[in-house]
């Protein structure tokens, strides 16, 4: 289920660096070198929470919406 229980405040950590994507095995941190990400590189991402409620309709359609960035 997606829906998290009623609390007075809710944490969320979002990790900010990651080594990289495209291993073969999942369970296994062997990644192919050209996914790998190079520590000697700036890298920038952006994000966007967006917070839902039933009455905003069918939650799949936030998916295809395209939030502008402030």
């Amino acid at each position: 289920t997606y829906d998290l229980p009623k609390r007075e405040y809710i944490t969320l950590n979002i990790d900010y660096k990651q080594c990289g994507i495209g291993g073969d095995v999942p369970a296994m941190a062997m990644l192919h070198k050209i996914y790998k990400l190079k520590g000697n590189e700036d890298y920038t991402y952006t994000f966007r929470i967006v917070g839902y409620s039933k009455e905003k309709g069918d939650f799949s359609s936030l998916f295809k919406k395209v939030f502008p960035l402030e």
